[in-house]
Order: structure tokens, then C-alpha cells, then sequence
């Protein structure tokens, strides 16, 4: 089965069906990896298209710090959340300004903040489709324009001209 979200929950401390659990009963379809190295971490973001990378506070202790904002740096489609239960509201603030999505800190938190993520790629996803259906109809527009044999022009309210057909222009 093709999953539409891919997400790849990194723990230096907990394996186990986290994201399923917390995730279960939602109306999305989604596939989840546990992993807890960063050379498994560095090999799914490398050859999967994953839409969520979650991270917990144990990953945020153990590894080398530099390698966080340089995958948020490389994989700009891949939405970082932090799932950090014992952040300060200070240091949730420093997390988002690196660049993470957002900074969870509960079970429903997290869930809240996945959910978020996927509606505003909906949205993103439907306006960019929305752009494409609008050049698709303006360009069919302009055929049709075109190739009437008649000069067409338009003007706006104050009757200054807004454009016309190749006719026109040429004529």
C-alpha cells in the first residue's frame, strides 16, 4: 500500500508502536518507522519521502547538535516536530526558531501538532492545484481570444484598456 504520510519517529530510548498508538482514529492514512540511530534516521530521510520527522528529547541530548539543523536545512518537505514533555517555553521558542514545525509536549500535543501539519498540506496542496486549473483556463482563454475573427479589446472602469486579442493588436 502506498501511504500519502510517512513518518519517522527518532528515540535514542523508546522502540515501540508510539506514533500508532497516539495516532490511531485518525481519517489519514499513514506508515511510521522507529528508529534509534542517526544512521538509521540518515538512511530513511535519505531514500524515503517521509512527510514527518518526530523527535524526542532523548535524540536532543545524545547526538551531535549540528546534525538537526542541517537536515532541517536539507529536507525542507519534511516537517521536524519536537515531542519534548520537560522544554521550558523558552527553550520550545529556541527549537522553533532552528526551524521544527512545532514543539509538542503531550500525547495529544503531538497528535494536534501531526494533524495541523497535514491540513495545512492539504490546503497547500489544494491552492497549488487551484493556481494550475486557473493558468490552464486563462491560457484556453487566451487560444480562444486569439482566434475569433473579430478584434476583441477590454477596458477597465475608467476606459482605459486592459488588453486584447492578436486581431486587435494588429489591426
Amino acid at each position: 500500500m502506498n501511504y500519502p504520510y510517512k513518518i519517522l519517529y527518532f528515540s535514542l530510548i523508546t522502540e515501540n508502536d508510539f506514533l500508532e498508538i497516539i495516532l490511531r482514529n485518525t481519517n489519514f492514512a499513514f506508515q511510521t518507522y522507529n528508529v534509534n540511530s542517526v544512521q538509521e534516521a540518515n538512511y530513511l530521510l535519505e531514500n524515503e519521502s517521509l512527510s514527518f520527522v518526530v523527535l524526542d528529547e532523548s535524540v536532543l541530548t545524545n547526538i551531535s547538535l549540528d546534525w538537526i539543523p542541517k537536515n532541517l536545512t536539507l529536507y525542507k518537505n519534511v516537517s521536524f516536530i519536537l515531542y519534548a514533555e520537560n522544554l521550558s517555553e523558552t527553550e520550545c521558542i529556541d527549537w522553533l526558531d532552528l526551524g521544527f514545525s512545532d514543539v509538542a509536549n503531550s500525547f495529544l500535543s503531538l497528535k494536534i501538532s501531526i494533524k495541523r501539519e497535514i491540513r495545512t498540506r492539504k490546503i497547500l496542496e489544494e491552492y497549488q492545484n487551484n493556481q494550475q486549473s486557473l493558468k490552464q483556463s486563462s491560457q484556453f482563454l487566451r487560444l480562444v481570444l486569439d482566434h475569433v475573427p473579430a478584434g476583441i479589446f477590454w477596458k477597465d472602469k475608467k476606459s482605459r484598456y486592459m488588453g486584447c486579442n492578436k486581431l486587435h493588436a494588429t489591426a
